[in-house]
């Protein structure tokens, strides 16, 4: 699956030819085999190929953004001077452009071990078994089991961009996730169901693919009889792979579009306090073989590791190009690459057996928040916890408040952050949380 990287400079210069101020433009190519298995059967098999070219045409401050799957040389010239010609007709925006050339990375081939050599070894056949593999851990043989569907997914990704203002780069990178859902029977013919999953740059990050379906069977098996439980006030741990869900909201709110259109609960927020002392958070862009990593983003700006939240003290929003000019923020990034947080010095059984009572949640289920205000509002799945103990399951429950003071009462950070995403929350351990029942 090989590159033309000779459709971005042809783009870029017909682009130029035909009256743009600037332009950039990528050839993108993606890869991507998927495999379902439902109850040891496979019962979904795709395999996609795309390939296409990105164009991006500022005129003085007008901007639109085009893409096409036709690159040949006579289409391909066609397709930009209508790109040009659409973009005329466009209000223009004076903060519209290309990123300034001094952000741009000085070195764009520095190996951050997203590419995974070993990818072209793997045959679709190859994928239907790890599928199957996945699927016979999650088939433990318990009676109350009724269904196991488990998935495999791998791709390839190779990207090359070109920007009429001197920046120029490749991006190769695969991945590869794997997952089982489970659904079983409580004694009250309920049917409830959990999943798990793992993903990865390389397949050797991956867990052993049959304890994926077993730790899937195992979490469906432990919800058997829930159960509502008496509203109040209640210290809520949060699960390592379920925090990503309440921290989501927080990222967002530090993005520097939002804070332009005032949508965002932290405007005028910077270095002060938006959270417990407890909540460092850092933004690691060169982590070998993360899944967020990378040496510049979207727009070509160079990555950079950051303290975005230091001691509960916000230190810095993601904000493209085009909102720091409309906001005065430094330009960062518009989006996170990995999010690390400063660990604490327990893992969640020792955490669990600290407390007299309380509430894990392992699951959020719908809910919203407010990116203007903070308030929130969030089903959840999970257990209560008494006495150091697991105790019932406990369903259709929600949490409530603001996240302002949700994160002010966070109360003490786990040491297991969440290796398979991104985004490596640990478990996180919130006091004086509203609970109430759905």
């Amino acid at each position: 699956m090989g590159i033309n990287k000779e459709k971005c400079y042809q783009a870029v210069e017909f682009a130029k030819k035909a009256g743009a101020t600037e332009s950039s433009a990528s050839v993108n190519n993606l890869l991507n085999t998927e495999i379902s298995v439902r109850n040891g059967i496979a019962e979904y098999i795709d395999q996609s190929f795309q390939e296409y070219l990105d164009l991006n045409i500022y005129i003085n401050g007008r901007f639109s953004s085009h893409y096409t799957n036709i690159t040949d040389d006579k289409n391909l010239k066609d397709f930009v001077n209508n790109a040009v010609n659409m973009t005329r007709f466009l209000s223009p925006d004076k903060d519209r452009s290309l990123p300034d050339p001094s952000l741009y990375p000085d070195n764009t081939n520095a190996d951050i071990e997203i590419n995974d050599p070993d990818f072209d070894k793997i045959s679709t056949e190859d994928a239907i078994l790890f599928a199957k593999e996945i699927d016979s851990g999650a088939l433990t043989g318990n009676k109350n089991i009724i269904s196991a569907t488990s998935d495999w997914n791998h791709g390839i990704s190779k990207k090359y961009i070109v920007h009429s203002n001197g920046f120029e780069a490749e991006r190769i990178s695969t991945y590869f996730s794997a997952g089982a859902e489970v659904t079983v029977r409580d004694k009250n013919q309920s049917r409830p169901e959990d999943y798990y999953y793992a993903a990865a740059r390389f397949k050797s990050g991956l867990p052993d693919l049959a304890s994926i379906g077993e730790n899937a069977a195992e979490r469906a098996l432990k919800k058997c009889g829930q159960k509502k439980i008496e509203s109040g006030s209640y210290t809520v741990v949060i699960e390592n792979r379920a925090a990503r869900r309440i921290l989501s909201p927080l990222i967002s709110a530090m993005n520097a579009k939002a804070v332009h259109l005032k949508r965002s609960f932290l405007c005028r927020m910077k270095d002060k306090k938006i959270a417990s002392e407890k909540l460092t958070l850092t933004d690691s862009p060169f982590i070998k073989r993360g899944q967020g990593s990378r040496l510049f983003d979207s727009e070509g700006i160079a990555a950079e590791k950051r303290t975005i939240i230091s001691n509960g003290i916000l230190k810095s929003f993601y904000s493209s190009w085009l909102y720091s000019k409309k906001t005065g923020l430094p330009p960062t990034s518009s989006s996170p690459s990995n999010l690390i947080f400063h660990p604490g010095t327990r893992g969640l059984d020792s955490i669990i057996k600290s407390l007299n009572k309380g509430i894990l949640i392992t699951n959020f289920i719908g809910g919203n928040a407010n990116s203007t205000t903070g308030d929130f509002s969030m089903g959840f799945q999970g257990f209560l916890i008494d006495s150091g103990k697991i105790q019932s399951p406990v369903n259709e429950m929600n949490i409530s408040g603001n996240m302002t003071s949700l994160w002010n009462n966070l109360a003490e950070v786990g040491n297991d952050p969440f290796v398979y995403s991104s985004t490596m929350t640990p478990s996180l351990v919130f006091v004086n949380v509203d609970v109430s029942g759905l």
